[in-house]
């Protein structure tokens, strides 16, 4: 992992003309596309996951508020995924391990779009990043719910720590958001590596054994974001914008476990992106 990232003037000097939000949406589906590609010429297997699942079903593409696009993969092909540097001359495919030529202090893996890059107005520092996909690996949970809890409390500890850690330059004005910002100070000299090798090494820890449910690494200790195998069992293709992509049979069981009524739309007050970055072509 880079121990500094960018400042914003670095990446100002390598960009040209900030995206629109239809702009945005053009490079994402891009990447889909090829990440899609990718995946079947592999023989690997995704799912999409949270709003990118409610805007596939809800809207046949995208949320149209939102500039976020996350994916699931069973952990054994994210591993394979992550020993790609690329997916596309134009997709790099970055970890916390790139060295220098990106800024990544998460535990899972993001698709970049060489073409764009991006200011960030949360994170100390700018990642080097352009607009971007989340990777997220699914891990085993145990099927007792004790054991479940412990393991998700983990996780979720380790994982608040990783977050708070990079949150600088949090907005807002609220008691929580002036803490988060005291506390990103103060574990701005923390090491970080040593906690993202924790988490990975947890997330793991039942994955040689056999289970009915699996969740990604998550910043949330709730019951939601864990699921039954048995809805992911098989995938059909589905209307993505003008392309299509796989989506899991269980979707509705999937989708009202974690979001309930997930066709209603959002108040208007609530409907906006919520990752705080400006995107621009880059130079």
């Amino acid at each position: 992992m880079r121990k500094k990232g960018f400042t914003t003037e670095e990446i100002l000097s390598q960009s040209n003309g900030r995206l629109t939000l239809d702009e945005i949406h053009g490079r994402l589906k891009e990447l889909i596309y090829y990440f899609d590609l990718f995946c079947k010429a592999n023989s690997l297997t995704y799912y999409p996951a949270g709003g990118t699942l409610i805007g596939t079903i809800r809207h046949n593409g995208f949320i149209p508020w939102d500039d976020d696009v996350d994916f699931y993969m069973p952990r054994e092909d994210y591993e394979k995924l992550i020993n790609h540097s690329q997916i596309t001359k134009d997709i790099d495919v970055v970890t916390r391990f790139c060295g220098d030529k990106y800024y990544h202090p998460f535990q899972h893996c993001n698709l970049s779009d060489s073409k764009t890059i991006f200011v960030s107005h949360l994170l100390r520092w700018n990642t080097g990043k352009g607009q971007y996909i989340d990777i997220f690996p699914l891990d085993n949970v145990p099927d007792d719910d004790k054991d479940k809890e412990r393991l998700m409390q983990k996780l979720f500890n380790d994982c608040r720590i990783c977050s708070y850690s990079v949150a600088a330059k949090r907005r807002g004005t609220t008691l929580k958001d002036s803490g988060i910002r005291l506390v990103s100070s103060v574990l701005s000299h923390a090491n970080i590596e040593g906690v993202l090798d924790r988490i990975d090494k947890t997330a793991q820890s039942y994955n040689s054994v056999s289970c009915k449910r699996w969740g990604p690494i998550s910043r949330e200790a709730r019951d939601r974001l864990v699921w039954e195998k048995g809805w992911f069992t098989s995938t059909f293709r589905h209307a993505f914008e003008d392309i299509e992509i796989d989506v899991p049979a269980g979707y509705d069981s999937i989708l009202r476990h974690t979001f309930g009524d997930y066709m209603q739309l959002p108040p208007e007050n609530q409907r906006g992106n919520q990752h705080e970055i400006e995107v621009y072509w880059r130079i």
